[in-house]
């Protein structure tokens, strides 16, 4: 058995916890027990499990494994110091702000015998599992990806940065992407930003993708608006996916929002 501490006490952290304390049956976190957790706040437990200092998840001997789940600026000084430390470490998306600096992350867990895994919690929902499902077999034609949020908080990055996480579902789905052309709008006085991107699969073929961020009115939502088919020449079916719920729609092909098989 493996002791782990979890840092951070958001949304992905509580996350993580649950799932420790309560794992799937036959799954790998069976081999894990929690320790405790690390937070800035004073909240003493949480779900039951002890709150301890960060100096303290670093030297205890009996906690192996750090799960990382704070702000995306922190990710990069967590990973090099439980490396360190000789722990091994699994860290919510993504792991640094620059490939450099996950790539020297990278080489020191490699030289010291120690699992750096970055996880992509979004990817491993059962919404995404069933999409994979349901797209089994489709060609991509083509058609655009829209993701709404609220403004980044502070330590996440910068909005082309953000972006990627969404990206990955297409290129999980896809494979490779290159961009062609990409534009940024920001209104400060309101609160809103857009990012809008070209994209280019292997295949030569152009979804878009676009970035809203706006601090009133819109909620997190990340929406596929899909044309199933066989490959080009065959009849489409339109679907509607997006994280919470997949429901068909009749919207015509070519809408906004839509991604063409």
């Amino acid at each position: 058995m493996l002791g782990a501490v979890v840092l951070g006490i958001g949304l992905a952290g509580q996350a993580r916890i649950r799932d420790l304390l309560a794992p799937l049956p036959g799954s790998s976190a069976e081999k894990l027990s929690i320790r405790g957790f690390v937070s800035r706040r004073n909240l003493n437990t949480h779900q039951g499990v002890s709150q301890i200092s960060l100096e303290e998840a670093v030297s205890r001997q009996d906690i192996h494994v750090a799960f990382i789940c704070t702000e995306n600026e922190s990710h990069e000084d967590y990973i090099r110091m439980f490396l360190q430390a000789g722990k091994h470490v699994c860290v919510e998306y993504p792991m640094t702000m620059s490939y450099d600096t996950a790539e020297e992350l990278w080489e020191l867990a490699q030289k010291k015998g120690l699992i750096l895994h970055e996880e992509h919690i979004e990817l491993l929902t059962e919404d995404y599992k069933q999409l994979q499902k349901d797209l089994d077999g489709k060609v991509l034609q083509g058609g655009s990806l829209h993701f709404t949020g609220e403004p980044l908080k502070r330590g996440s990055g910068f909005p082309a940065f953000s972006g990627i996480a969404r990206l990955t579902w297409l290129v999980s789905l896809f494979g490779k992407l290159s961009v062609t052309a990409a534009a940024f709008e920001e209104d400060s006085a309101k609160g809103y930003s857009k990012m809008t991107a070209q994209l280019l699969t292997s295949n030569n073929k152009t979804p878009n993708f676009r970035l809203e961020e706006h601090e009133r009115a819109l909620k997190f939502g990340f929406t596929l608006l899909i044309a199933t088919g066989e490959d080009e020449t065959s009849d489409n079916d339109l679907s509607s996916f997006n994280l919470d719920r997949r429901t068909k729609a009749g919207a015509p092909q070519g809408k906004e929002g839509q991604l063409c098989f």
